[in-house]
């Protein structure tokens, strides 16, 4: 009988190590992923954000910033809140309370979850919202990032005054759409994009895709290099690709197909990709990126 309780006993404890790290592995990792692709899109193959301690808080307060602009809801992140508070990051509401999404912002009590939390803050950084509730909630996320870049970066001295600068919105735009593609390549079926925002041009709502506005934010970024080989290759890659998933989004129906969602993903992928290729080298041909992340060239 003691041996059978015994056997019982270890049976149930393996058990609860394995769902424990299950569990672990399947919600860590999440986070982890999204601040690995974005770390691959900023900087280049080999980089160490460990090289001091400035640059690691840096990196980190932009990973967190992106976090509480795009993905928090429910109560999460006030550790995240907190430690750009520290860090004196710019653009944070005096209340994490202003920014945490809890509830739907159109008034119907409904609670935020996992299946809705994308509703308002993944249909474009862009975008703007007739509603004045969701707009306000969507400036004050904005906000987050937008301050976190400046203060990292040095933009603009008085953004209080003056807003933000265009280069300073175009980077944002940049690290909002790398954890958009992030959500896209995770996906396994349309519908797990459908709420997301098209890749490419719709013949009614042509412009306002992740795409056409990458384009323009990479334009303005890197205004003082187009005429180097990173910056045509990033454009040249940009309109393959818009192409290739314009035709999808626009053939009959839309992407409703197995095999098209098949040939979307990759596009989400390649483009993924694509910015992983060049974004790192033009960011460190830019004087404010280059004097905080490569500080010994």
């Amino acid at each position: 009988m003691k041996k059978a309780v015994r056997a019982l006993t270890i049976l149930v404890l393996i058990i609860t190590i394995v769902s424990t790290n299950t569990l672990y592995c399947f919600a860590h990792p999440y986070a982890f992923q999204h601040n690995k692709e974005l770390e691959a899109v900023l900087f280049e193959e080999g980089y160490s954000k460990y090289q001091s301690d400035t640059i690691r808080n840096y990196v980190t307060a932009l990973e967190y910033a992106s976090y509480l602009a795009i993905d928090q809801f429910g109560g999460s992140g006030e550790y995240q809140f907190s430690f750009l508070k520290t860090m004196k990051m710019g653009g944070l509401p005096l209340r994490f309370s202003t920014i945490d999404y809890s509830e739907d912002l159109m008034g119907s009590g409904k609670q935020i979850n996992a299946n809705t939390h994308r509703l308002y803050t993944h249909q474009g950084w862009d975008r703007e919202y007739e509603n004045a509730s969701v707009r306000k909630f969507w400036d004050a996320r904005r906000n987050i990032l937008l301050g976190t870049i400046n203060t990292v970066l040095g933009f603009s001295r008085l953004p209080g005054l003056f807003g933000y600068s265009d280069k300073c919105n175009s980077l944002a735009g940049i690290i909002y759409y790398v954890h958009i593609l992030g959500d896209y390549i995770e996906a396994d079926t349309y519908k797990k994009v459908s709420i997301l925002q098209d890749l490419a041009g719709h013949e009614k709502t042509d412009g306002n895709d992740m795409i056409s506005y990458l384009s323009q934010y990479v334009e303005i970024l890197f205004e003082d290099q187009r005429d180097s080989v990173a910056y045509k290759e990033l454009v040249d890659g940009l309109e393959a690709i818009a192409k290739d998933a314009g035709t999808l989004v626009n053939s009959f129906g839309g992407v409703n197909t197995e095999e098209e969602f098949e040939q979307y993903h990759q596009c989400a992928i390649d483009l993924l990709e694509l910015l992983k290729a060049q974004i790192p080298t033009l960011l460190k041909g830019e004087d404010h990126f280059r004097s905080v992340f490569y500080p010994n060239i």
